[in-house]
């Protein structure tokens, strides 16, 4: 099985916002990611997730794959955390029970473990 992956990653920043309709729209997944340390990243979770739904097209948004990402979680071991895993797993629950993981600095452990979600069809912790 082959997978291709096309990954668009606008790091947060609201002046990608009017690209949204070219980036989002055909995607199969929205990876949704804060900063555990930084709480305003958390706070724009809602926009980020709105746009998306408005601007991708799509048929059904609560049918279709997001996920939350607290990032950065081994910074400073964990005392620098403004976001606790409660809230956002309240912040889930509020958008229809979005999976939400934990992880640490790296990207590359977000995409592989995407990658291995897709290949075997089901979510499991990346902690």
């Amino acid at each position: 099985m082959r997978l291709f992956w096309q990954i668009w990653d606008t790091t947060g920043q609201e002046r990608f916002n009017s690209l949204g309709a070219a980036f989002y729209r055909g995607a199969d997944c929205c990876v949704l990611v804060y900063d555990v340390n930084a709480h305003n990243t958390f706070d724009t979770l809602n926009n980020w997730h709105d746009e998306f739904i408005k601007q991708a097209d799509l048929n059904d948004h609560e049918a279709f794959p997001f996920v939350l990402l607290g990032n950065k979680v081994d910074v400073d071991g964990g005392n620098s955390r403004k976001v606790t895993e409660k809230k956002a797993r309240e912040w889930c629950a509020s958008r229809g029970n979005l999976p939400y993981f934990c992880l640490i600095d790296t990207c590359v452990l977000i995409f592989l473990s995407l990658a291995y979600i897709q290949v075997g069809g089901y979510w499991f912790p990346l902690v």
